[in-house]
């Protein structure tokens, strides 16, 4: 089964993405923040990553920055979240995918579908 980590500080917005995901057959794991993002990372190591851009004791950046700067997680893609887009003189590591909240099920679907090297037809 496919695992999403969906790291973000508003419990509605996880509720949602993670209604969703478990509908459409991957298995999900939530972190409030960046820092305990990264305790679960090396607990699980997730397929993907889905995280917000703002959040409290490590920002999106800070934490794309240390997911991709560690050797055992770089290859794991990361899709930020946001209501704005990062300034791209802030990203010291591209992302993998961008999705503006408010997140539209369907390009949150085809987006995984897509990183995950799935057909949006094939389940996960």
């Amino acid at each position: 089964m496919t695992t999403v980590l969906i790291v973000d500080d508003e419990p509605d917005i996880v509720s949602t993405l993670r209604m969703v995901l478990q509908i459409e057959g991957y298995e999900v794991l939530d972190a409030p923040n960046g820092r305990a993002a990264l305790t679960k990372i090396a607990e699980v190591r997730p397929d993907i990553i889905l995280s917000d851009l703002m959040m409290p004791f490590m920002t999106g950046l800070e934490l794309l920055a240390a997911v991709k700067e560690n050797p055992e997680s770089r290859t794991i893609p990361v899709v930020l979240m946001s209501a704005g887009r990062p300034n791209v003189a802030e990203l010291v590591h591209p992302c993998d995918g961008f999705l503006a909240k408010p997140i539209g099920l369907d390009e949150l679907l085809t987006t995984l579908a897509a990183l995950l090297g799935r057909g949006a037809a094939i389940p996960p």
